[in-house]
Formats: C-alpha cells, sequence, structure tokens
C-alpha cells in the first residue's frame, strides 16, 4: 500500500466524512462504517469481506471492520482504478471521496464535468472512465486552475445529488449531508 501523503490525506477525508457504523433502513447499501457497505463486502471476491474471520459476511463484518482495513480495501478497490496517485492532489482527494460516496462512474463524470468546464479546449468525453483523455487532461492544469477545477467539481457533484433527488425523492432526507460533503474541498 502507498506510504504517501496524498493518499493519507484522501484517506483521512473520507473516513471523516463517512463516520462510523451505521445502519439506516433507508440506505440501500445496508450496514456500513467508514463508508463501506455491507453490500460492497458481499461484492468482494475471495472472502476479503469476510473482516471478521467466521466464514460469511454479514453486518457483523461491517461492524468489526477497522479504518486500517477499510483503508485497504479503498486502495486497492478504488484509489489505485481511479488512477488518483497520477492526478494533481487536491483533484485526486476530491475524486476518491466523491467516488465513496456516489460510486467510481458517476465520480469520473462529475470530474470530466468539471475537467471540460475549467481545462479548455479540447474537451475530454464525459463517459465515467479515467482514460488517457481524462488522465492526461488532469495531469495537465495549471497549478494555479487546480483549485478552479475543484471548485467545479463541488458544483458538478451537488447537481447531481439534487438529480438524484428528482430522481429518487425518498433520498431527500440526505440531501443535507450530501450538499455539504459536495462543498467540501481539499
Amino acid at each position: 500500500m502507498a506510504d504517501d501523503q496524498v493518499w493519507a490525506a484522501a484517506l483521512a477525508a473520507v473516513l471523516a466524512h463517512e463516520g462510523g457504523y451505521v445502519n439506516d433502513p433507508r440506505d440501500p447499501g445496508g450496514a456500513t462504517k467508514w463508508g463501506v457497505s455491507l453490500r460492497w463486502l458481499r461484492a468482494l471476491e475471495g472472502g476479503a469481506g469476510d473482516t471478521d474471520g467466521d466464514g460469511d459476511v454479514d453486518a457483523d463484518d461491517v461492524k468489526a471492520l477497522t479504518p486500517t482495513q477499510a483503508g485497504a480495501l479503498y486502495y486497492k478497490e478504488w484509489w489505485v482504478p481511479l488512477r488518483c496517485a497520477a492526478m494533481p492532489p487536491p483533484i485526486a482527494i476530491k475524486l476518491f471521496d466523491t467516488a465513496v460516496n456516489v460510486g467510481p462512474r458517476p465520480a469520473i463524470t462529475i470530474l470530466q464535468t468539471a475537467l471540460n468546464v475549467t481545462g479548455g479546449l479540447p474537451p475530454v468525453a464525459v463517459d465515467g472512465k479515467v482514460g488517457p483523455e481524462t488522465l492526461g487532461k488532469a495531469q495537465g492544469i495549471l497549478p494555479i486552475r487546480i483549485a478552479d477545477v475543484v471548485a467545479d467539481m463541488c458544483v458538478a457533484q451537488e447537481a447531481y445529488y439534487r438529480t438524484l433527488v428528482a430522481r429518487i425523492p425518498a433520498r431527500a432526507v440526505y440531501l443535507i449531508g450530501w450538499t455539504r460533503r459536495a462543498r467540501w474541498r481539499p
């Protein structure tokens, strides 16, 4: 695992935003701790979701999850595939935090939308994939413009949440917290 200040800052932000154990029956992820849901643990291959080592994956595994275990899962399943280590740190941290909350594909489209608003021409395809085009554009952002990209990510993230609530009104109970998170900047 990376022994890197950017990764450490990203993980700290996610752990602070996600917090400890909750089991909200309105949350489709089920029991959740540090942002790691029971649904996600069950989807992991090779028994990786059995954090308590008892041979099954249930709410007890979520409860037993440590920040170190959550970090190892996030690093392997999110940080590396999102190619965050190759991006300017504030963009990487915001992308990672957003992805943990909304999923990787929507988070990448949020980044791509922001890159197209701030990054100038040519635009990148808004396809939810961190390919060479998206990565190159993120890497090419002038240092003076990185804060602008993050600000535009915040705007796009909040718009995503509002669209989600319009589509699924029952999720409105989360909108205040989601909006606060959308506006957060590393």
